[in-house]
């Protein structure tokens, strides 16, 4: 995919519904999106990317859903 850097995590179904995935790690939990800083804006990067280049055959359709799943040491992810 030409002028993209980086990787996606993962595009997968989660409950049903086709996503690109994000996976972060932190030190501190992140309780609004604004400490998130660019990962929601690498998903919609990844999802104009993938949507590009797979057109629909990857799920039937375009994907339009992210999840960013945050993991802090000893703690279950957010």
């Amino acid at each position: 995919m030409e002028g993209y850097t980086g990787k996606v995590d993962l595009v997968a179904r989660y409950r049903g519904v086709p996503c690109i995935i994000e996976l972060t790690t932190a030190e501190q939990p992140k309780q609004k999106i604004s400490k998130l800083y660019d990962k929601p804006l690498q998903l919609v990067a990844y999802g104009g990317a993938i949507n590009r280049y797979y057109r629909d055959s990857l799920f039937g359709a375009k994907i339009s859903n992210g999840l960013i799943v945050v993991a802090l040491r000893d703690q279950d992810a957010e």
